[in-house]
């Protein structure tokens, strides 16, 4: 849905610059040729900004997943190091705790 809203969105922004330029072009041969020059433009520019919005959507998906990537690591990394640290200290505390009253 996101990249069919973004290539349609940059078609039809290039479909207008594309008429624009196209039909000044076209004035050239009359207004039968800025009739064409126009639809001509306007058609390529409509595929070329679609594609455009096409590529951005794809890019922009690809960095999406690496970053989500790249935090899940960072969240297990994370979780890994507090369970270790959370283990040591339980651990020292039971240490300190058989020092003093394992005697009893």
């Amino acid at each position: 849905m996101q990249q069919t809203t973004v290539a349609a969105t940059a078609g039809l922004g290039g479909m207008f610059v594309g008429a624009e330029k196209g039909a000044m072009l076209g004035v050239v041969l009359g207004p039968v040729g800025a009739v064409i020059g126009g639809f001509v433009g306007g058609t390529l520019g409509y595929m070329a900004g679609s594609k455009i919005g096409e590529t951005v959507v794809k890019t922009m998906q690809k960095v999406r997943d690496k970053v989500c990537d790249a935090v899940g690591e960072l969240w297990e990394t994370g979780r890994e190091f507090i369970g270790n640290a959370v283990e040591t200290v339980r651990d020292k505390i039971s240490e300190i705790g058989d020092f003093l009253f394992g005697w009893l």
